[in-house]
């Protein structure tokens, strides 16, 4: 099974963000504020971390921001 070892290339983080983006979680806290209960939908969110910060890939969102339910 050939596996990923090692960090992830900067040119793929730079891809992922200019095709999906790649919001900070606090971008992201501001955004899910609108809804009733944000801490339950927080666990959901796929993050990586890079450097010393936290992202949420954007292909978990709809176009608008909110939370892509499927």
């Amino acid at each position: 099974m050939g596996g990923f070892s090692g960090p992830v290339p900067n040119a793929m983080w730079t891809a992922l963000r200019d095709e999906f983006g790649l919001p900070t979680l606090e971008e992201v806290r501001a955004r899910l504020d609108v809804l009733p209960d944000p801490e339950l939908v927080l666990p959901a969110l796929v993050r990586v971390f890079i450097g010393d910060g936290t992202f949420c890939p954007g292909f978990q969102f709809l176009p608008g921001g909110q939370l892509d339910p499927g």
